[in-house]
C-alpha cells in the first residue's frame, strides 16, 4: 500500500527567493533612510548658519566690526593673513558671540568629526574667518555639505548661499 506523503513547508529555493527579496527591499529602505538623515543635517546646518550669522551680524552693528578667530574682541589693528580659521570640531567656536550675550552657546555642526585644518571628504564641521586682506576681505562662514557628498562648500553669507561666493565683504574684520 502506497501513502500520500502531503508536505506542508516550503521548499529551499522558495525560502532562497523569499529572503533575497527581503534583503534587497531593507537595503533599498536603508539607503533611502540615510540619504534622509544626510538631508536632515543639512538642513539643521543651514538652520545653525542662520542663527551663527544673525549673531555675528547682531556683533557687527554694535561694534562695527567681526574679531578674528578664537578672540573676543576686535583689535585696533587689521588681522593678519596667517591668524588661521576657527572650526566648531576644534572647540570654543565663536566664543565671542558667548561672552558678548549674541547667543547662550554656538551651534556646532551634528558631525562635527573634523580634525586639524584640512577637511577630508567625510568630515564635517563649521568654518568661521573674518579676513581684511584686501583683495578678499570680508566674512567667510560656511559647511560642507552632506548630500553633495562633502565635496561641495556651501557658504553661508547673508542672502548668498551655495552660489560659489566664498566671502561677504560688507563686514570689516579687526
Amino acid at each position: 500500500m502506497q501513502t500520500k506523503s502531503h508536505n506542508k513547508g516550503f521548499t529551499l529555493i522558495e525560502l532562497l527567493v523569499v529572503i533575497s527579496i527581503i534583503g534587497m527591499l531593507a537595503s533599498m529602505t536603508l539607503v533611502a533612510l540615510n540619504s534622509a538623515r544626510a538631508r536632515s543635517r543639512d538642513a539643521k546646518r543651514m538652520s545653525d548658519m542662520s542663527q551663527i550669522y544673525n549673531a555675528l551680524y547682531s556683533f557687527y552693528l554694535d561694534h562695527g566690526c567681526l574679531p578674528e578667530p578664537g578672540s573676543s574682541v576686535c583689535t585696533s589693528g587689521e588681522v593678519s593673513d596667517g591668524s588661521g580659521w576657527d572650526y566648531s570640531s576644534q572647540g570654543n567656536f565663536l566664543p565671542f558671540l558667548v561672552t558678548n550675550n549674541y547667543l547662550p552657546s554656538v551651534p556646532v555642526d551634528p558631525v562635527n568629526n573634523m580634525t586639524g585644518n584640512g577637511t577630508p571628504i567625510g568630515t564635517y564641521s563649521y568654518r568661521y574667518y573674518c579676513w581684511s586682506n584686501p583683495a578678499n576681505p570680508g566674512l567667510y562662514l560656511g559647511f560642507y555639505s552632506e548630500v553633495s557628498g562633502g565635496t561641495q562648500e556651501i557658504v553661508y553669507s547673508g542672502l548668498k548661499v551655495g552660489n560659489g561666493t566664498w566671502h561677504d565683504s560688507n563686514f570689516v574684520c579687526k
